[in-house]
């Protein structure tokens, strides 16, 4: 029999069921996008909340942007300097980065920041390194690997129309505008209105692509390779999922790209815990895509895992694969 472990209270992975987030520095951190500025005092909170709020106005603004819109989309935007007066036309939105309160639904606590390097650090110190402690001489025998369960960024909103004048909560982290300028070599709180809108004629900006696609590098080298890593030294499998896998939109509102993740876990899984035909694409893609990294990438470890009591012809029939869930 083997026993195979797993890194978190619940889920999502990556807060050590609050352990880590007691330290504010570790928490979840995000982007408020809004045309409302803070008022003069924060709100009363009750501690800890039924479920986080998505604005607690005890951040710190970022920047400040005067936008004018036209057929929904950006007719002209610009970065307010700090003592700049508000114009009068058009409107103005504030970009705040503020830090999740903790709540009930995760223990009294928050997440952690997946974005930080230092916060998944933290992690496997208290998870990973306990384990190995314990039970370190049975990794890689009755011990095969660790499973990782539903790492993600917050969720990504939207405006419904370009003319919405509603908060908008954005994944973010401390640094993020540093890393960004290193990769791109431009400035994204400079863009940030493109993206929010598209560019005159409904043309998307490539500052909205370097954004998402930047997230994803963050998620996978801040938290996915250096468990893998970890891993790798010690013997023992690295498994899990991410969080809503199942479509490429869905991916990209919590994960960035699962395909780009996979790379690091030595057996790649999925979450399945329904039959039927929804499995089968495009409503859902979570099985091939799962199925592509077990033909490509680790061709040597065993079929991927998924959570599911799925029939072989049910298998088949959502993957092509018998022996890839």
């Amino acid at each position: 029999m083997y026993a195979w472990l797993y890194d978190e209270d619940r889920w999502p992975s990556g807060y050590a069921g609050g352990l880590i987030t007691r330290d504010p520095a570790c928490r979840e951190r995000y982007l408020l996008f809004t045309p409302r500025p803070y008022g003069p005092t924060p709100p009363a909170l009750h501690l800890p909340l039924d479920w986080p709020v998505s604005r607690n106005e005890r951040g710190r603004l970022l920047a400040r942007y005067h936008v004018t819109l036209a057929d929904g989309c950006l007719a002209q935007y610009r970065r307010l300097r700090d003592s700049e007066p508000v114009p009068g036309d058009g409107e103005v939105w504030y970009a705040y980065l503020e830090v999740q309160m903790p709540c009930a639904g995760w223990n009294n606590a928050t997440l952690g920041d997946v974005l930080n390097p230092e916060v998944t650090r933290r992690f496997i110190e208290i998870t990973h390194e306990r384990y190995a402690a314990a039970a370190g001489r049975h990794f890689g025998k009755a011990i095969p690997g660790i499973f990782t369960d539903e790492p993600h960024f917050l969720c990504k909103q939207r405006l419904k129309r370009a003319e919405d004048r509603g908060d908008l909560c954005l994944p973010f982290t401390d640094d993020l505008p540093d890393t960004y300028r290193r990769a791109f070599g431009e400035e994204l709180l400079e863009r940030l209105p493109e993206v929010i809108w598209d560019l005159p004629g409904h043309a998307p900006s490539v500052t909205r692509y370097r954004y998402h696609t930047h997230l994803c590098d963050r998620l996978i080298e801040s938290f996915l390779k250096p468990i893998g890593a970890w891993c790798e030294e010690k013997g023992i499998a690295f498994t899990g999922h991410v969080v809503e896998e199942s479509t490429l939109e869905s991916q990209t509102l919590m994960n960035g790209d699962i395909m780009r993740g996979y790379e690091h876990l030595h057996v790649p899984g999925i979450d399945l815990l329904f039959d039927g035909s929804s499995l089968i694409p495009p409503s859902n893609a979570r099985a091939p895509f799962i199925s592509s990294a077990a033909a490509g990438w680790r061709p040597s470890f065993p079929a991927p895992l998924a959570g599911t009591s799925h029939s072989p012809t049910s298998r088949h029939r959502a993957t092509g694969r018998p022996r890839s869930v």
